[in-house]
């Protein structure tokens, strides 16, 4: 026992070292992996960051300027109504009370609001203010040019003001009806541009937007913004006009030879298009920072798992006697449970639930196949008559296993099985098909088994079943280590009895009224004529194939009694 409990001991003290040798070799390696995370890798997950926030970018700021658009045709549905004095006087005051960052609306026809505030607020005077405008709309006769032409898919180009107005204001372009005419004129909406600005985002180091001449509208760096700088030439710009994409990530070079990550995604507003850079090297050291932080987190945990291990070994140590008497009790346990039930196949060998199972006897509703060998007399050798019915009882065994049935050898003669018990999945239907289609298993298996030439001794012996199903005793049968879980009573000795008929009616396989019930819709049966050595009301169902339901699907042989004697013929 010393010497049990030793080797025991120094198995567990063994599998801590490889265990913590194993964990200590994944926690390097894993935290090797992120540490060289390939470049590719990282600037992808980098790039798609600034795809994501191109495309947010633009939906934000495209809202916007059709927001801006319907103010400016507000104002001028006002301006309309109430003619110029009227709109002046009250209504423009008001609106641009209620919306500060609406500068102006002038038209090349000759309307003119503007709000005074706004101009006011940045130091310019009225007049300062009315030569900003004048001077901007004569810089942009081409923008006009292209308003009247109709381009702009939903009517408006954006434009940048700013550096006529020394403060970062944004033109819109548009053709409406001009008040008290007939005909249409080209408007000029001026806005305010820090509100657009606050909507660019902050996934990139750089975001910007370009309208159709590649004129800078909106920039991260504001001081771009109100230098209206045209980016034309910028390498990425061009990267974008070439594509012909709505949007797209990419990396390349700047002019300065400094690798970007760059994302971008066009606008529905006449080529305006929301661009996002970001510094490859930014985002590499960022994330190699974040690789060496993992990297001394898993070496924390390491060292935590390395105390852990110790501790444990200590503790081992301590109860190693004692658990060491516990397993060996348990190990026991499990061989004598298992040694009980070893009519089961080992998949159903489950220890909690052997467990659960009373083994003083109860009555239990089963389907019982007995399987009942054929004469072996004319094999000529003792030892082929064993080979041969050993050969004949694993096709059987198999067979009931394959479809959940539990096989127990009854002596020379045959071998029964049960289902339902000690386990039922599927209720007792599912158990009597299970019975039906294990003996048709073996069925098959035999005739497979059957040489060809008569002449060659067989591999196995003639099988023929009897089903029944009905109520059997369960429980240990037997003394100590001879003891096993069995099935008595009288639905076992009716299978029995039922098999033994099979050479009366030329069939291999014969069911009682009670598994036809159960079972009946699944096959092809034929009843048997009755005989005067059963009981009155006694009736025997000579089990032919399974019953093919599928349309388009042909049943295959036999498919009636005659076709059944027919292949058995020469067989039995």
């Amino acid at each position: 026992m010393n010497r049990r409990r030793g080797t025991v001991y120094t198995f567990v003290q063994g599998a801590i070292r490889v265990a913590m040798v194993f964990l200590a070799l994944v926690c390097v390696i894993t935290a090797r992996l992120v540490y060289n995370t390939t470049a590719g890798e990282l600037t992808r997950r980098a790039v798609k960051q600034g795809r994501e926030n191109a495309l947010n970018t633009a939906a934000r700021l495209e809202a916007s300027f059709r927001s801006a658009y319907a103010d400016a045709l507000t104002l001028l549905e006002l301006n309309r109504a109430g003619g110029r004095q009227t709109i002046l006087s009250g209504q423009a005051a008001l609106f641009f009370e209620q919306r500060p960052e609406f500068v102006a609306l002038v038209s090349d026809a000759g309307t003119r609001l503007v709000n005074e505030t706004f101009f006011s607020k940045h130091g310019l005077s009225e007049t300062a203010s009315e030569t900003a405008i004048d001077h901007y709309l004569e810089a942009e006769k081409e923008l006009l040019e292209r308003t009247i032409a109709g381009e702009g898919g939903v009517a408006m180009l954006p434009a940048n003001a700013s550096p006529y107005f020394g403060a970062p204001v944004l033109a819109l372009f548009f053709k409406a009806p001009e008040p008290n005419t007939s005909g249409a004129a080209v408007f000029t909406a001026f806005f305010s541009a820090d509100g657009f600005s606050r909507l660019l985002g902050d996934g990139a180091d750089t975001t910007f937007l370009v309208n159709i001449r590649d004129d800078v509208l909106l920039h991260t760096d504001n001081d771009i913004t109100v230098s209206g700088r045209n980016y034309w030439q910028d390498p990425f710009v061009r990267i974008m006009r070439a594509s012909g994409e709505v949007g797209m990530d990419t990396v390349f070079e700047s002019a300065d030879g400094k690798r970007y990550l760059g994302a971008f995604q066009k606008l529905s507003i006449a080529g305006t298009v929301v661009l996002c850079e970001t510094d490859k090297t930014a985002v590499l050291d960022a994330l190699q920072r974040a690789a060496w932080k993992s990297l001394v987190v898993y070496g924390a945990a390491l060292a935590i798992l390395v105390i852990f291990f110790v501790v444990l070994s200590v503790l081992m140590k301590r109860y190693a006697s004692k658990t060491v008497v516990e397993q060996e009790n348990s190990i026991f346990e499990r061989i004598r449970m298992r040694s009980l039930f070893r009519i089961l196949p080992d998949s159903r060998k489950d220890d909690a639930a052997l467990n659960k199972i009373p083994l003083d006897g109860e009555n239990r509703d089963v389907t019982i196949v007995y399987a009942a060998l054929g004469n072996s007399g004319k094999i000529p050798s003792p030892q082929k008559i064993l080979e041969t019915l050993n050969n004949t009882l694993s096709l059987a065994v198999d067979s009931f296993t394959k479809t959940g049935g539990a096989a127990d050898t009854t002596g020379e003669d045959g071998l029964t099985g049960v289902w339902g018990e000690p386990f039922s999945e599927n209720g007792a239907e599912m158990d009597a098909v299970n019975a039906v289609r294990g003996a048709l298993l073996l069925r098959a298996a035999f005739i497979n088994h059957c040489p060809e030439d008569s002449s060659s001794p067989p591999e196995s012996v003639p099988v023929c079943c009897g089903i029944n199903s009905g109520a059997a005793l369960a429980g240990r049968v037997g003394v100590g280590e001879y003891a096993a879980y069995r099935y008595i009573g009288g639905a076992v000795k009716r299978a029995r009895q039922i098999a033994a008929l099979n050479k009366h009616f030329g069939t291999d396989i014969l069911i009682s009224e009670s598994t036809m019930k159960l079972a009946g819709k699944y096959f092809i049966t034929e009843e048997m004529p009755p005989l005067k050595t059963l009981k009155k009301k006694s009736r025997l169902f000579a089990v032919i194939n399974v019953r093919v339901t599928k349309s388009g699907v042909d049943q295959p042989k036999p498919a009636n009694i005659s076709e059944l004697r027919q292949m058995l013929r020469g067989v039995l």
